[in-house]
Formats: structure tokens, sequence, C-alpha cells
């Protein structure tokens, strides 16, 4: 099984980003941000299946606390990415020094154009934008509510 995994990752690579982004959205997987922040929460929390699943899942998820700002502001966060050509995911933990509760936030991006996902896998601002959900309560909070709000009527 093994080796057939490694001969079809190898098949994909050979692909054209545009055919990756095709064979990608057609064969991958599928989950919601939702469900990915569901998961994050439970292994934050000990509840994943049970409370040592979630505490093995915690070990590779965990940033270490080894640089100093991170080892500052955080008592724990975990993340886990995933980019294919067109997609690019990330459901992250985080708990900040203080008292505040742990935050979890989950963005997902699919059918994305080439130039787009490609200009966001160099600037990393998904992740930016991720760090301040997870740091800012207030932009935390008007995220929130933007998101929460229905669609605003288009005018002519």
């Amino acid at each position: 099984a093994r080796q057939a995994e490694h001969q079809r990752a190898a098949a994909f690579h050979d692909l054209s980003v545009r055919d990756q982004k095709m064979f990608s959205h057609a064969t991958m997987p599928r989950g919601t941000a939702r469900g990915y922040a569901r998961i994050m929460e439970r292994v934050y929390a000990g509840a994943l299946l049970s409370e040592g699943i979630s505490k093995a899942m915690r070990v590779f998820l965990e940033w270490p606390m080894e640089h100093e700002k991170i080892k500052k502001d955080f008592e724990a966060i975990g993340s886990k990415g995933g980019s294919l050509p067109g997609i690019l995911t990330g459901a992250t933990y985080a708990k900040l020094k203080g008292g505040e509760p742990a935050r979890v936030c989950a963005l997902f991006f699919e059918d994305m154009p080439i130039g787009v996902w490609l200009g966001m896998m160099q600037s990393f601002v998904q992740q930016n934008f991720e760090q301040r959900l997870l740091t800012d309560k207030a932009f935390f909070e008007t995220v929130r509510q933007a998101l929460a709000a229905p669609p605003a009527e288009a005018t002519n």
C-alpha cells in the first residue's frame, strides 16, 4: 500500500499545475472549515476519541516553544495546514497566556485562480490573518460578526 501511495504521489507531481488542480479537485477527500475547527477544539480539549489520542495528536500539531515570541505569548499553539494547486487550508488552535480562553480558527480556500494561490503560498498572508484572529480579541469578534451577518443585497 505504501509503494502504491508513493507511485501515485510521483505521478501527481509529473502533472502540470493546472492538471494537478483539476485532479485534486476531483479526487481528494473533502472536509469543511467548521468540521476541522471542531476537530482542533476536541484535540486541544483532550476529547478527540480519547484523552490519549488527543495527547498524541498534540505532539504532532503543536509548535515547539523555542521561539521567544511564541514562548512569551502562548501556552500552546497547534496547527495543520494543507495545500494543493488552487486549494489552501489551515486549522489552528491557540491558548494565549493571560487567562483568555483558547481560540480555534480554520480557513479553507478552494477553486482559487493559480496566480492567487501562488501569491498566497509565497506571501503567507493567510497565516498572518490566522495569527491576528488568534491573538487579537477585537479583530476576532469583528470577523466572527461579519461572517455571521447575512450577505448585503446588491444595489444597482
